[in-house]
């Protein structure tokens, strides 16, 4: 059970960073482009954000759960409470910040003003690196398990 938890939450965790990842790099993409073609990018980052990068992280946090019960860890030890906090706060920014500044970048992008939304994907891009800061911390937490 316990290597089957493992998998099922390293492969969510996989997803998680990759759909991080993926935002970061559409969304300096779009910088680059007229607000007419930077709506697609942005409509397809909203999606990518509520579909896959917002559950995949809540999956995370609960196969995470999970598997500190299965293999035996505490949920007292440092590094566990300190990928929890990321987590959470990834979560955080997956719920709150992330569709704030997708709703900006949309209403830019559909008012045609280039100089907003260029402002509107610098702030989103900002927050996407400050994630997947947090993401890539999380995950370094999970495999060298500082302290142990």
């Amino acid at each position: 059970m316990e290597n089957i938890l493992l998998f099922v939450h390293i492969l969510f965790a996989a997803i998680w960073l990759g759909g991080a990842a993926t935002s970061a790099i559409l969304l300096n993409s779009a910088k680059n482009l007229e607000p007419g073609q930077a709506k697609t990018i942005i409509q397809n980052i909203i999606n990518l954000a509520k579909f896959v990068f917002l559950p995949m992280s809540v999956l995370v946090y609960i196969t995470g759960t999970g598997l500190i019960s299965v293999a035996g860890y505490s949920f007292g030890e440092p590094w566990i409470s300190a990928a929890f906090a990321g987590v959470i706060i990834s979560i955080i920014l997956g719920a709150v910040f992330h569709p704030r500044a997708g709703r900006k970048a949309m209403a830019a992008a559909t008012s045609d003003n280039a100089q907003t939304l260029t402002g509107a994907l610098k702030t989103w891009l900002l927050i996407a690196y400050i994630d997947l800061t947090i993401i890539t911390a999380v995950l370094a937490l999970m495999v060298y398990k500082p302290g142990t």
